[in-house]
């Protein structure tokens, strides 16, 4: 895997290289797609950790019987749990899908990287807890950096642009 994201990495270099995009959008785009990338990545993480409980589940302990077990009350649960209709029994929405699961992982992802925060999916168990202390971490980390990039980036865009209105100003 390391080998294709330096091939990515080396064909992105050889297309900055062919295209004439100023390195200034060229910096910005890099930067979004980081933020996409770790995103995608802590959405696939946050997805895997109830799917694998939830096949946890299916899987331990042979010697007590299947109703004799209580099922892992993940993220997922609770955030359905949360999603009640008006009799306040039904779920209003189901989480039964690869693509909903994603997109809801994919949603707690973007507002835990941009430290949003809004609660409505929060961790349910010790492994979610672990799980989530990495992303916010991570998280963190490239949001401050990101952040931090993009406004140099833009600073030194306005310096070329102030520069340039000194000269065509000037008598």
């Amino acid at each position: 895997r390391m080998a294709r994201l330096s091939r990515i990495a080396a064909v992105f270099e050889k297309w900055e290289m062919e295209v004439a995009v100023p390195y200034a959008k060229l910096a910005l785009i890099k930067y979004a797609s980081t933020v996409l990338l770790a995103m995608h990545w802590f959405a696939c993480l946050w997805g895997l950790a109830a799917e694998t409980q939830a096949l946890g589940d299916d899987a331990d302990d042979d010697d007590e019987s299947e109703d004799a077990r209580a099922p892992t009350f993940t993220w997922v649960a609770a955030l359905e749990g949360s999603k009640l209709g008006a009799d306040g029994v039904t779920p209003v929405m189901k989480f039964n899908s690869p693509g909903r699961k994603y997109l809801a992982a994919l949603y707690y992802a973007l507002y835990t990287i941009t430290s949003v925060g809004y609660g409505d999916i929060a961790p349910q168990t010790e492994l979610e807890y672990a799980i989530n202390v990495a992303i916010i971490f991570l998280g963190a980390l490239i949001w401050a950096y990101t952040s931090g990039s993009v406004c140099a980036t833009l600073s030194s865009m306005e310096q070329h642009n102030v520069a340039t209105r000194h000269t065509s100003d000037a008598p």
